[in-house]
């Protein structure tokens, strides 16, 4: 089981990073992908269940932070290349549905 408190403090951690690294032009301009790889967090997230995936974006995309909930809306279209059954679940998930990605 993953220790989603740590897993949302690691992506905290690693977007702050990435706003100071390059910036929040580059990150509204050419988009979260830009200035963090997506493809290693959908990978982390392969490792998961749909329902701590669910939870994570959910607490990303509930924060005041506009990056994490620009970044959960983008983990989201990450994750459209999982599985159908997996996705699918994902989808049904609470607070999931609220996001629109």
């Amino acid at each position: 089981m993953v220790d989603i408190s740590k897993k949302i403090e690691e992506i905290q951690t690693d977007l702050a990073y990435a706003l100071k690294e390059y910036g929040e032009y580059t990150f509204w301009d050419k988009g979260s992908g830009e200035v963090i790889d997506l493809s290693s967090y959908r990978r982390d997230f392969a490792t998961m269940t749909p329902e701590e995936v669910a939870e994570i974006v959910v607490t990303l995309h509930e924060s005041d932070n506009e990056f994490q909930q620009t970044l959960a809306k983008d983990f989201i279209g990450e994750m459209q290349e999982m599985p159908d059954e997996w996705w699918e679940s994902l989808m049904e998930q609470p607070g999931v549905d609220e996001i629109d990605w």
